[in-house]
């Protein structure tokens, strides 16, 4: 997001959810188990009248908390997580000129390669909330998509059941971890071997940057709403 003034609020404070100290008691007193989107939903609601001092932004992933901890201090991404916004042809073209010498093709084609495979781990996590995180990677294994080969077989053998909301955008799908992995197992030879990014953190932090560099976030709801909060602390500060 781009500020629209010059001008920067003098105190204000950005914090991650790991520097948030929060007790398995004080969130199991709100209904919350142990992570850092738990984290960051437990502090919204211990200020939940400071709207105009405090903002709290979570990962919505399959949205099974927005219902049950709505207040107005809180705010819930657009899409699964962060990384979920680079999941676009624009931002993965953004990825593929910047960053990987241009070794993947172009951005509408790797949506279409992995948008099975992100609609696949969404149904996976919507009907198994607080499942540990699927192999992504697993899945392109032998060249073909296979989710099964991501969860457990206990899991597997209920998957054909599985079905999920229907979205219009496929960010709407993707979850913030997934996209890395999926890439690396859909794309390994371009991007391991060819553009040398062999680490999966390093390529979710160059997506994250691509986000940026594309500006498809500052067009978000999640972006314009931020923008509107600062705006109205510049003009009060």
């Amino acid at each position: 997001m781009e500020a629209k003034d010059s001008a920067l609020i003098s105190d204000l404070t950005i914090i991650t959810a790991d520097s948030v100290e929060a007790s398995w008691q004080d969130l199991e007193s709100r209904g919350l188990t142990e992570g850092a989107r738990q984290r960051v939903v437990w502090i919204s609601e211990e200020f939940p009248h400071s709207r105009s001092q405090i903002r709290c932004v979570a990962d919505l992933d399959c949205g099974e908390l927005a219902a049950s901890h709505a207040n107005d201090v809180l705010w819930w991404t657009d899409y699964p997580a962060v990384e979920s916004y680079g999941f676009s042809a624009r931002v993965l073209d953004v990825l593929n000129e910047s960053f990987l010498r241009n070794h993947l093709p172009p951005g509408t084609a790797v949506v279409d390669a992995l948008q099975e495979a992100v609609i696949d781990l969404y149904r996976v996590r919507f009907h198994n909330p607080g499942i540990e995180h699927p192999s992504a990677a697993s899945g392109f294994r032998g060249g073909e998509w296979d989710p099964t080969r991501t969860i457990s077989g206990e899991i597997a053998a209920g998957f054909a059941s599985f079905d999920s909301p229907t979205f219009d955008d496929a960010r709407q799908y993707a979850y913030g971890h997934d996209i890395a992995l999926l890439l690396i197992g859909r794309f390994g030879n371009e991007i391991k071997n060819k553009a040398k990014v062999r680490d999966p953190q390093l390529l979710e932090d160059l997506l994250r940057a691509s986000i940026l560099q594309s500006g498809i976030f500052n067009e978000s709801r999640l972006a314009s709403d931020l923008d509107e909060w600062l705006q109205v602390a510049i003009s009060q500060g």
